[in-house]
């Protein structure tokens, strides 16, 4: 439950523009103090307070285990500056890929705004071609 509370806030705090320097920032939440009011469990705390920044693979795993990926997916979002490297670093850890890559993938794309800006744009059309809009009536 925790590691899904940290992520939305960081999902959250991307959303809403915030720096990446601030949104790495040891125990950043979008609602100043949450974290002190309702603290996270010791393994997500850890995170949250950057163990992301100082461990480098084989320390940063992409396993299945839900503190794992997280912690890859933000140890790829940390070290790169874009959506392709980092989503090439965070599934490149092998492990349980599809997994970290995921969770890279909702950090990354609220911040880097890929969703509006890339997938759609490139994408539009070959999804309007698979799935036709109906017709009224039908």
């Amino acid at each position: 439950m925790d590691a899904c509370r940290y992520l939305g806030a960081l999902i959250v705090g991307a959303v809403l523009g915030t720096g990446k320097n601030e949104l790495l920032s040891e125990g950043y939440s979008p609602v100043p103090g949450y974290w002190e009011r309702r603290p996270l469990v010791s393994e997500i705390k850890e995170v949250a307070t950057g163990s992301f920044k100082t461990r480098n693979p084989p320390h940063i795993r992409g396993t299945a285990y839900v503190v794992q990926p997280l912690e890859a997916a933000l140890w790829a979002f940390h070290r790169t500056d874009n959506f392709r490297d980092g989503c090439l670093a965070a599934v490149n850890l092998g492990e349980d890929a599809d997994t970290t890559g995921a969770v890279f993938g909702q950090i990354a794309g609220a911040f880097y705004g890929y969703i509006v800006k890339v997938v759609v744009k490139k994408y539009k059309r070959h999804f309007l071609k698979r799935f036709p809009r109906k017709r009224s009536g039908m």
